[in-house]
């Protein structure tokens, strides 16, 4: 009899053992989750950095854009321009599209092309580049700036 309790003792002490191991990992493993879901909120509150580009830099992007598209058949280069909600003039991204379609059109590098008015976004104004239906470059505008180049002397 004392053999039988003593077996079921073990018995009971190993799955004990395997019971607190099991929750262990289990609790290794929420916490583990719950790390990895901060993180993941982390990123998304990140804000990113709103950096206005220059002329040279926005030339340089769209020479880019317009040799990938010529290069990829049958592909549009579409830009999407963005008025920043601090900005005050209604007209602001008018006159934006139509400053880089003048670069589009002085370059003679492409004919397919769609230069579009999108949602406005917190922050600075700006425009983002899709070859092939994908976002390949963004760029913001200086604040209230109508033009990304003053000069337009290509």
């Amino acid at each position: 009899m004392k053999y039988l309790e003593g077996q079921n003792i073990q018995q009971i002490i190993m799955l004990f053992l395997l019971i607190v191991t099991l929750c262990g990992c289990s609790k290794t493993t929420a916490q583990s989750s719950t790390n990895q879901q901060k993180e993941q909120n982390n990123r998304k509150q990140e804000v990113v950095k709103q950096v206005p580009a220059d002329c040279d830099y926005i030339r340089t992007l769209l020479d880019n854009a317009m040799y990938e598209t010529q290069n990829s058949k049958g592909s549009y280069l579409i830009i999407v321009f963005r008025s920043g909600k601090q900005e005050k003039s209604p007209k602001t991204n008018e006159i934006r599209m139509k400053q880089v379609e003048s670069f589009i059109k002085f370059r003679k590098a492409i004919d397919r092309y769609v230069l579009a008015e999108g949602d406005e976004v917190d922050g600075l104004g700006k425009a983002e580049i899709y070859i092939e239906g994908k976002l390949k470059e963004g760029f913001f505008f200086k604040s209230n700036s109508k033009l990304f180049c003053e000069d337009e002397s290509w």
